[in-house]
């Protein structure tokens, strides 16, 4: 038989998911919380069981222990977009599945837009791609959960390169 794997164990942060799959040469495919799916979504802690056939028809099987945990939201409020691979992007962190972003100049025009859970804030300009420069912005951040609540911020980010 052919090993079926999984991650063993994972964390992640209360209001976010974590998706588990197996592999696609894999079928008969059945897991311990009743899905027969090839992915699932998973919202909350679990200790988790798949089984399935391997491409030779042998059963295979996995464990997988995901745990959820309390992150607390963090909004940095300074970033330097200057290549070191230190802080070079802006995006906060904690516990939501999506992050829509408007980041504004301090004359309020729309520098970047965004789900920052996909695209980090690098510094450039949404329009031309040129690095904005150095100074103060202001933005609004939509937090959305995996449940689908959510709630909304507004701060100051200070851009350095």
């Amino acid at each position: 038989p052919l090993p079926l794997e999984l991650p063993e164990y994972s964390e992640f942060c209360e209001g976010a998911q974590v998706t588990l799959s197996v592999p696609t040469d894999f079928n008969d495919i059945q897991w311990s919380n009743g899905s027969t799916a090839r992915t699932i979504v998973v919202l909350s802690s679990a200790d988790l069981l798949v089984t399935a056939n391997d491409p030779n028809g042998c059963p295979a099987s996995a464990t997988a222990e995901i745990l959820a945990v309390d992150c607390p939201l963090e909004i940095p409020n300074i970033f330097t977009p200057n290549g070191d691979a230190t802080n070079d992007a802006w995006f906060p962190s904690g516990g939501f599945v999506r992050a829509d972003a408007w980041i504004y100049g301090r004359w309020g025009n729309l520098v970047f837009e965004g789900d920052m859970v996909r695209d980090r804030w690098d510094g450039t300009h949404l329009r031309n791609g040129e690095p904005c420069p150095d100074g103060v912005y202001f933005f609004v951040l939509e937090l959305r959960k995996a449940d689908g609540s959510g709630a909304k911020h507004t701060g100051h980010i200070q851009l350095l390169h």
